[in-house]
């Protein structure tokens, strides 16, 4: 890295420290004031607490492949309590996650921006919507302060959450969560359900389509029905992600060069097709990967910005293999149960993916490796973590993937 660049880098390190520490002293405060709230909370939760609830609600905001971890419990749930309406509290972005799942009785979601930037007026309003429902239980999957406070003024009376160095002071049950903990989330998950009573261990992720979106993905295989039918086999490629309410990790990418790189070998080596998806914000990054695979573009459809994210899934139902970052749809083609190959430098595989034959994951080996552990990414002046994953070994991955699974 050239003097200046680093220079800039550093500076950003330093803007991004006192970010974190204005934060930091945020949440102190706010850690104080709780005390006094929660010796005033017998005045704000007058109802009684019922034995068998009627009405429950689960709560996970923003990250759409957090929301998806939470599917096995949501099925718990409805198994330990079947006559009851169960809710679901989710943010705009990952409501999709959640659209069509026949467990929930219905979804109750917000504009995810309310709680990252504390637009107290809408924070009111998102209480006062919930407090109108009566719910008797609400089962909270993550240990943020901020929405166990939001649940309590809501009226909750008994509240299940998770406990994370004294966030969890207003529950009134709390399971300890451990950010370094290396338990598949999915199963942590699972934990609140099973403090009240549920024998479930199973943590099957489960995303479910429409008929519309099954008749998308046969419509999208007709109109490229050519380059599908003489391929060896149908490789999906999610080079993009890294983005969510809360965040904009880039530093979970794999270079864009690195994936040129593995289309070229596996051009070369298989008579796969490709079908690159992404999003509105993953568009520049992949518009790079398609202009620098011209000698092989006839094997390469682009899917970019043109599915849903159920459609996204249907089309994954079409594939035999997924390659893909540390994102969204890594977790719908778990559900779905797609094979894949995914690439983890800042993340940890072990909390975040199944130990299951099917699904490969590649880790960085540097001592650095994994660092963001499901909690604001504490920052980075280089990417070494990516950089550290060759090619070489993506391909050998997916080569003996593809024998495995074919």
């Amino acid at each position: 890295m050239n003097p200046r660049a680093l220079r800039y880098s550093e500076k950003c390190m330093e803007s991004m420290k006192i970010q974190l520490n204005f934060v930091s002293w945020i949440r102190w405060l706010i850690q104080k004031l709780i005390l006094i709230i929660v010796q005033l909370s017998r005045f704000i939760n007058r109802r009684k607490i019922v034995s068998n609830p009627g009405k429950i609600l689960l709560v996970k905001t923003h990250a759409i492949g957090d929301v998806l971890l939470t599917t096995p419990s949501i099925v718990a749930l409805r198994h330990l309590f079947p006559e009851a309406q169960i809710y679901a509290l989710v943010g705009n972005w990952s409501r999709p996650v959640l659209e069509y799942n026949p467990h929930l009785t219905g979804l109750i979601s917000f504009d995810d921006s309310i709680l990252f930037h504390y637009k107290i007026l809408a924070i009111f309003k998102l209480i006062r919507r919930i407090k109108k429902e009566k719910f008797d239980w609400a089962f909270i999957f993550q240990p943020s302060t901020m929405v166990h406070l939001l649940i309590m003024f809501s009226g909750i009376p008994y509240r299940i959450g998770f406990d994370n160095q004294g966030s969890g002071k207003t529950l009134n049950k709390a399971v300890a969560w451990d950010i370094r903990d290396h338990t598949y989330i999915a199963e942590k998950f699972l934990e609140l359900i099973q403090v009240v009573g549920s024998r479930e261990t199973r943590v099957k992720l489960e995303f479910f389509l429409s008929p519309q979106d099954i008749e998308f993905s046969k419509n999208f295989y007709r109109e490229h029905k050519r380059v599908l039918e003489q391929s060896g086999a149908i490789i999906g490629l999610c080079p993009g992600g890294g983005v969510n309410p809360r965040d904009r990790v880039m530093a979970k990418l794999w270079p864009i060069d690195r994936y040129v790189s593995l289309l070229e070998h596996l051009s070369k080596q298989t008579e796969a097709c490709f079908i690159v998806f992404g999003l509105a914000e993953d568009q520049i990054y992949l518009k790079r990967l398609i202009r620098n695979c011209q000698p092989f573009a006839d094997r390469i459809i682009d899917a970019c910005m043109k599915t849903t994210l159920h459609q996204l899934g249907a089309l994954f139902m079409k594939c035999d293999l997924i390659i893909t970052n540390d994102s969204a749809p890594l977790h719908v083609a778990v559900a779905l149960g797609v094979p894949t190959v995914s690439i983890f430098g800042p993340t940890n595989h072990r909390v975040l993916l199944p130990a299951h034959t099917r699904h490969q994951a590649i880790q960085s080996t540097l001592n650095c490796s994994p660092c963001y552990h499901n909690s604001p990414f504490p920052g980075c002046i280089h990417v070494r973590c990516m950089e550290d994953i060759s090619v070489q070994t993506v391909v050998e991955r997916t080569l003996s993937h593809l024998r495995k699974t074919s």
